[in-house]
């Protein structure tokens, strides 16, 4: 940690022009909640989809949170295609392949248009150029599914620094002060967030808390209700948590695959360069287009204690505590072969990216949902962790007294 005046005024004359340059152009702004489309197989049809995981390597409840009767999670424009995102389609592509006749808004499409493929935990199904219509139809010989094709949005994101997450009932002003930090130290102007089965609240809150953030010009609530799935089990067998993998997808093929720069990161992580430049620029100088980086731990600890019913924020955090925590990148989309890659949690597969040193995230353990302040909230001994000044530092100038 160097605590480098210079990285905090890089920092601040940087945001300070963007803060003038949006003032000057006037832009208008585009938030929106998304409700995906999905093709479910309805019951009481056999027809479902197997298990990658043997009985012996099966937790107790792992059944219960497959998802075996989902085929698409959504159906959406790519240019002149229409793609569909979900999990990975095993045992259903022959059923889908043989017995499977599609029509769009009535109109027969010719099944040669159909293009199959399984990726990790997810799928690329595309129908190539089937021409103009919304009501896209399967006939399974004996039940049908219909999907309305949602709309391209890569035009939206076209040219913006951006990020993309998930969140399920996390504190809305968390996600406010997420998508400030982000606009502040590292320029992004537009967000695909993805609202995984809250129960506190809705997606338009969710919209409301990303509005709140005044430069944030472009901004995405997708309403994604479909099961996370089952973890790893007794055995780490991390194979049928096919949510997150078909959200990464989704982000990228109908959002984000023209924008100048993508971060991917949680809410509860900032990202921050050693020399105050942008996650962006140093991504963009690298061969491969993505950059990897290392995540330390905020320790849930204070200076002081705190009221138990005070909101928590990023600021009230300033101690590094444990080992490194997973990884996570940041890519530049044009830099990436679309095609023959895959964005996953903590890596870009189908590449090689560049690990670096100089840029780390900061996972806070202190904002996370599901924690009680006056139980596991302690008080810091400055002589058993360290402070890490830099953040705190960039913290102060990003949030001053908020």
């Amino acid at each position: 940690m160097t605590n480098d005046a210079a990285m905090i005024e890089r920092i601040a004359r940087r945001r300070d022009d963007l803060h003038q340059q949006q003032a000057r152009e006037g832009r208008t702004r585009h938030l929106e909640v998304v409700r995906p489309s999905p093709m479910v197989i309805p019951e009481p049809r056999a027809l479902r989809r197997e298990p990658p995981r043997a009985p012996e390597d099966m937790q107790a409840d792992y059944l219960e949170k497959f998802d075996a009767k989902t085929l698409f999670y959504d159906a959406f424009r790519v240019g002149d295609d229409i793609w569909l995102c979900g999990p990975p389609m095993r045992n259903l592509k022959g059923p889908v392949r043989r017995r499977g006749s599609w029509s769009l808004d009535g109109r027969a499409v010719d099944a040669e248009r159909l293009q199959q493929r399984d990726w990790v935990r997810t799928q690329r199904t595309r129908l190539l150029d089937p021409g103009p219509g919304r009501d896209l139809a399967l006939d399974m010989q004996g039940f049908t599914m219909h999907s309305q094709v949602g709309d391209d949005g890569a035009g939206l994101f076209a040219g913006r620094y951006t990020v993309t997450t998930k969140s399920s009932d996390n504190d809305l002003v968390w996600i406010t002060d997420w998508l400030h930090y982000y606009h502040e130290v590292h320029g992004v102007t537009g967000v695909v967030l993805y609202e995984n089965n809250s129960t506190r609240y809705r997606a338009e809150d969710v919209l409301e808390a990303i509005a709140a953030v005044p430069g944030i010009e472009v901004g995405i609530v997708v309403d994604w209700q479909f099961a996370w799935g089952p973890n790893g089990g007794p055995h780490k067998k991390w194979d049928s948590d096919f949510s997150q993998y078909a959200m990464l997808e989704h982000a990228r093929h109908r959002y984000l695959r023209d924008a100048a720069g993508v971060v991917n990161c949680d809410i509860d992580e900032l990202v921050l360069t050693d020399d105050g430049r942008t996650v962006f620029e140093h991504a963009a100088e690298v061969p491969s287009g993505v950059l990897r980086y290392r995540g330390v731990f905020i320790a849930k600890r204070t200076d002081v204690p705190l009221d138990p019913d005070r909101q928590r924020r990023f600021k009230d955090y300033h101690y590094r505590i444990g080992g490194d925590t997973t990884a996570k990148w940041t890519t530049i989309p044009a830099h990436v072969d679309l095609d023959a890659t895959q964005w996953r949690v903590h890596n870009v597969a189908g590449c090689e990216p560049d690990m670096v040193e100089d840029v780390v995230h900061r996972h806070y353990q202190g904002v996370n949902n599901g924690w009680k302040y006056d139980r596991r909230e302690t008080v810091a001994d400055p002589d058993e962790l360290v402070r890490d000044t830099d953040m705190e530092a960039v913290l102060d100038l990003v949030f001053g007294d908020r």
